[in-house]
Order: structure tokens, then C-alpha cells, then sequence
């Protein structure tokens, strides 16, 4: 009785193993319920607002687990989404929601995780810092965005002199220094990179006329420029 129920019980395995041969599906995949679901992803930065350019990468990876990941907030899927790379991680270049799955051949995805980040840039930078000038003070303006990664990002600079708001329908700043006449005026300067906009700096200055300036006794307003340093009052006669 006992030999006739291993025969039977063998017949019936041979039975299901051709059936899912038949249906070109592994038994493994099938299988699933004996799984053990992996743990979520630890997102390895804690901060939601962060600078531009910044490398996102997770803190918990299963050897030989792969992540899937999305930007625009949508569920992480391993056939359509994109995988996550440990050498590079993610660079954040604009406000996005991250979600992020698990997956390995020996367990079930792990449940999704997801941050919101908020992605800025820091403001540009006027070269000259005192604010009582001449018409001989040269100018210069910049922003240079640098990530951990080693690659740098130059964001777009616009500015004004007269006070109004600066904007993107203005020239952009090619990076040329330049000088100021004389009276007062107030600079306003903005950096953008892919939409994303900086607080708009702004400075008054005080320019004095060079010639004025020399005659004055006020050369030192200069800022050290050479020209005004070498200037000789014989050549005024």
C-alpha cells in the first residue's frame, strides 16, 4: 500500500513539473509565497532641500539586489523604470519625488519607498565689495555650482543696473567685466539653470567720477586700481 502511494505521489509531481514546462513558466516564479520580502532602501540623505546637483545615493543595497527608481513620482516598476547605479547614485537637477523598490531572484521586491526634494541654487556673486566706487572699478559676475562628484554646473546670469528686476528676456551675461559711469546705481543680478532660479542679489553703489575722484583727494575710493595709483595731476593741465 505504502509503495503504491510513492508511485502515485511520483506521478503526480511528474504531472505538475510538465505542466509548467508545457506553459514556459519556472517554478520559481511560481513559487513565490515562500519568499521573504526584502527590506526597503534607505534613502542616504537626510535633508529634502538640497543644492543642485547633488548626488543622491541609498544607504541599504543586498548584495545582488537590484533598485528600481523613479523621478516624476510614479511606482518604481523593474521593467520600466531606470536602475540605480551605486558608482554614480542620482544627481538631483530639479524638484522631483523619488521612489525607489528592491528587487532580488530569491525574495519578494520590497515595499516602496519615496522623498521629496527641493532642489535650489545658491546666489551669484558681485566681484567688488565696497560699495563707494569710480567710474574705474571694473565689475565681474559669477556662479559656479560644484557637486561632490567633481563636475561643475555655470548657471545663466542676468542683471540690471537701474533696479529693475532682472530676467531671462534680458541678455545673458557673458562674463565680461565691466564699469559703471558715474551717479549711483543699483545692480540686481539672478542665476538660472534648468528653471530653477537663485534669490536676485542686489547692491546700491556710490560711483565717483575718476577724474573727480583724483582731484578730490579720494583716490583711495578706487579700490586699488593701477590706473588711478599711477595718475599724475600734470595731466589735467
Amino acid at each position: 500500500m505504502i509503495k503504491s502511494y510513492k508511485v502515485i505521489k511520483l506521478i503526480t509531481t511528474l504531472c505538475c513539473v510538465l505542466a509548467f514546462s508545457c506553459t514556459n513558466v519556472k517554478i520559481t516564479d511560481v513559487v513565490t509565497e515562500d519568499k521573504k520580502t526584502l527590506a526597503q532602501p534607505t534613502f542616504g540623505i537626510d535633508e529634502t532641500r538640497v543644492e543642485y546637483g547633488t548626488i543622491l545615493k541609498f544607504s541599504y543595497l543586498p548584495n545582488d539586489a537590484l533598485l528600481s527608481f523613479t523621478s516624476d513620482g510614479t511606482d518604481p516598476d523593474f521593467e520600466d523604470s531606470e536602475t540605480y547605479i551605486p558608482s554614480t547614485g542620482i544627481e538631483l537637477t530639479k524638484s522631483c519625488t523619488i521612489k525607489a523598490r528592491l528587487y532580488h531572484s530569491n525574495y519578494k521586491e520590497s515595499l516602496v519607498v519615496e522623498k521629496q526634494f527641493s532642489v535650489y541654487i545658491d546666489d551669484p556673486v558681485i566681484s567688488t565689495q565696497s560699495t563707494e566706487i569710480t567710474t574705474a572699478t571694473t565689475f565681474s559676475l559669477s556662479h559656479v555650482i560644484k557637486n561632490k562628484n567633481g563636475k561643475n554646473h555655470k548657471a545663466d546670469i542676468y542683471y540690471t543696473i537701474d533696479g529693475d528686476t532682472p530676467t531671462e528676456d534680458l541678455e545673458e551675461y557673458d562674463g565680461t567685466p565691466f564699469t559703471l559711469p558715474a551717479g549711483d546705481h543699483t545692480i540686481k543680478v539672478i542665476a538660472i539653470i534648468d528653471g530653477i532660479k537663485s534669490k536676485i542679489v542686489t547692491k546700491t553703489f556710490t560711483v565717483i567720477d575718476t577724474k573727480g575722484a583724483y582731484l578730490n583727494g579720494l583716490s583711495a575710493v578706487a579700490d586699488n586700481n593701477e590706473y588711478i595709483k599711477n595718475f599724475n595731476t600734470t595731466n589735467f593741465n
